[in-house]
Formats: C-alpha cells, structure tokens, sequence
C-alpha cells in the first residue's frame, strides 16, 4: 500500500480536465485554490492525494498527465 500527495499548478484551460482524471481512478481533490489576485494567466495549485498499489497510483497520475498534453523533449 502507497500514499500520493502531490499538488501541481494550471492553468485554467488545464485545470478542469484533471479533476474527473483523478477521481475516476481513485484520487481525491482536497483544494483547488489560486493565491494570486491580479496575475494575467490565472494560476491553480490543485492538491489531490491517493492511496493504494504503485501500479494504480501511476496509471491515474499519468491519466492527469496525459489530459495535460505533454509533449516529451
């Protein structure tokens, strides 16, 4: 058994397809906040955490990842 606790910022445009990423395989969202007030991009720290097999944990951290389009350099 395994804990996640990770955070990572979005944008906007970034942020709304992480949430049913994590939650479909098992994660839970516990804050969504953006400490900035006048930032042009707004900016969203998003912490989740999950709990359970390694195996598990990675295929819902690389389904938030692959929702985020990055590209390899």
């Amino acid at each position: 058994m395994e804990a996640l606790i990770p955070f990572r910022a979005a944008n906007e445009r970034l942020r709304r397809p992480a949430f049913p990423a994590l939650t479909e395989h098992g994660m839970i969202v516990y804050a969504l906040r953006n400490p900035m007030t006048k930032e042009k991009q707004r900016l969203f720290f998003m912490h989740w955490w999950g709990v359970g097999r390694s195996q598990g944990l990675a295929v819902g951290l690389r389904a938030d990842l692959d929702k985020m389009n990055i590209q390899k350099a």
